[in-house]
């Protein structure tokens, strides 16, 4: 087998600049493992098949902002990924792994003066027919938001903002 007449350095820097196991094989005229055995045996670490160029860099999510957007001003998943600037379906992957989100989305938009109490101010809301809410989704949602619910009368509730 031929021995490849660059050193080892220069051969991988080559290679980290982008060039692939094959390419440096043929340039050299040696075979991809000859590379791949000397790059191991010099402690050299190697792109995973594909190389790295593929994968999608890790995005993390604003949860403040995001929360924010999607529960309090009621904007779509695009229309968030378009102003944070990450893909649709790291926004759905995140909505899947949080359910809560969509619960309070629609409890803020049933009620949306949820959005805007401040803390200790309060407002009443009409107690309708229960089967037209459902109230202890309402108080899950509520408590999640620090809002504590309190009973006046039948016909009302007043809820306050206590966190």
């Amino acid at each position: 087998m031929p021995e490849i007449s660059v050193t080892t350095e220069k051969l991988y820097r080559q290679y980290a600049d982008g060039q692939s196991l094959t390419h440096l094989a043929k340039k050299y005229n040696v075979s991809r493992q000859a590379i791949h055995d000397r790059f191991r045996r010099a402690g050299l670490r190697l792109r995973s098949p594909g190389g790295d160029v593929r994968r999608r860099p890790a995005i993390k999510v604003n949860e403040q902002e995001f929360k924010r957007m999607f529960v309090h001003q009621g904007l779509t998943l695009s229309q968030i990924a378009q102003r944070m600037n990450i893909p649709t379906d790291l926004l759905s992957r995140y909505v899947k792994r949080h359910p809560q989100l969509s619960k309070m989305r629609r409890g803020s938009a049933l009620f949306p003066q949820l959005n805007t109490l401040k803390l200790g101010k309060y407002f009443l809301v009409p107690r309708t027919d229960r089967g037209k809410y459902n109230y202890t989704r309402f108080y899950t949602l509520v408590r999640r938001l620090g809002i504590r619910v309190s009973v006046t009368t039948e016909s009302e509730m007043r809820v306050t903002r206590v966190a």
